[in-house]
């Protein structure tokens, strides 16, 4: 089950992997909007070896491990 809130420092550098869990990268960071009441994230940075893309959040479900 996906979560709705977490903390940036215990989710960067993790893996990032497709539903097929292959790991294609790791969490650098977080792009968020800051002009809503509450800051919201909508994009997330993952570093792909020496390059990095910025991927649509909505792509995204952060899940605990284990």
């Amino acid at each position: 089950m996906p979560l709705s809130t977490f903390y940036l420092s215990r989710i960067l550098g993790t893996r990032v992997t497709f539903e097929n869990q292959k790991a294609v990268g790791r969490m650098q960071d977080f792009v968020v909007d800051v002009t809503a009441v509450r800051p919201k994230v909508i994009a997330v940075q993952v570093k792909f070896g020496n390059q990095s893309i910025v991927i649509d959040f909505e792509h995204f479900d952060i899940e605990r491990e284990g």
